[in-house]
């Protein structure tokens, strides 16, 4: 069992950077084993969910579901019930099974405000998925771009899909503009259920802070962020993860799968403003879904946290 809600990649790297005493006592204060008053509400009202799972080939992806407000059920501050489906071209459709860890992570793009819940899939029916709560825990708003949800005209409920084994011109341009995405990963000693998990995590910058390197490699900085290091330290432990794009205009979402590394000592951390460290991931698949969700967004405001941060030099 854990000593604490951080499990050993994290305080690795907390201790690295000089704040484990620091995040031992906030840990234990802000990241819960159920969802306070204020989640609840705030989980019921979202009309977008998204969140990290295994398929049934424990392949790691990072995905998104979407709904009418109230498509999140919470019966009680332990529970969380989804009521809708994936788009059928997902990766995750059809995969998730009862006994399934689940990393999720609301965002009220509004106001910035976000929240994340790591727990197990209890209960799965053709249209619903309900979990139980392991941890729930708030986030600061740092990086985040408020815009507001659109109808999406050009919807397409059933898109064909774009597999991808290596980053082609086609999707170049959607992972270079993308001033967004969100990163799955996960965390499991092969010993207690206690000691298992999933996580999603929400990476924001000016447009272009992602860098295509070449055909199966990107990179991204790391910026100041709350310390707790959930991404890091699951990758610190065990690199697989996704990252999940989507275009504001079209509602088109791109799926990659793949490993990363932190990069901590390297010339290029000082080629961007502002990053402490980085991150390169490397493509093992992916998926294209042309118009794949109901919604797109309006005109972005970038986050003010973004005035300490710049783009790549040359």
């Amino acid at each position: 069992m854990r000593d604490g809600p951080f499990h050993p990649g994290e305080i690795l790297i907390q201790q690295r950077l000089g704040v484990a005493e620091k995040m031992r006592q906030v840990g234990g204060r802000v990241i819960r084993d159920y969802m306070p008053e204020q989640h609840i509400e705030f989980f019921r009202s979202l009309p977008m969910l998204f969140l990290g799972a295994h398929d049934k080939q424990h392949v790691l992806w990072a995905s998104v579901l979407c709904g009418d407000e109230g498509f999140i059920d919470v019966p009680d501050p332990k529970t969380l019930i989804i009521h809708t489906q994936f788009h059928q071209a997902d990766a995750l459709y059809e995969q998730l099974e009862a006994g399934h860890k689940i990393g999720l992570l609301g965002m009220a793009l509004s106001n910035r405000r976000r929240n994340r819940l790591n727990g197990t899939i209890t209960e799965k029916t053709s249209n619903s998925l309900s979990i139980r709560v392991d941890q729930s825990f708030g986030n600061c708003p740092k990086y985040i771009q408020t815009r507001s949800f659109l109808a999406n005209p050009n919807f397409d409920k059933n898109a064909l899909v774009q597999t991808i084994s290596k980053i082609e011109n086609s999707i170049v341009e959607t992972i270079k503009n993308s001033h967004t995405f969100y990163v799955a990963s996960q965390f499991d000693d092969g010993n207690q259920d206690a000691n298992r998990g999933v996580d999603i995590s929400h990476r924001g910058g000016n447009a272009g802070f992602v860098r295509v390197e070449n055909d199966d490699t990107i990179t991204f900085p790391d910026f100041i962020g709350n310390y707790m290091f959930n991404t890091l330290g699951n990758l610190q432990c065990d690199p697989l993860c996704s990252l999940l794009f989507i275009e504001d205009d079209s509602g088109s979402m791109l799926q990659l799968s793949g490993q990363a590394e932190i990069i901590w000592d390297d010339p290029s951390i000082a080629a961007f403003q502002g990053a402490e460290r980085l991150v390169r991931f490397k493509l093992i698949s992916g998926r294209f879904i042309a118009h794949g969700l109901p919604y797109r967004w309006s005109d972005h405001d970038f986050s003010p946290f973004l005035d300490s941060t710049g783009r790549w030099s040359r």
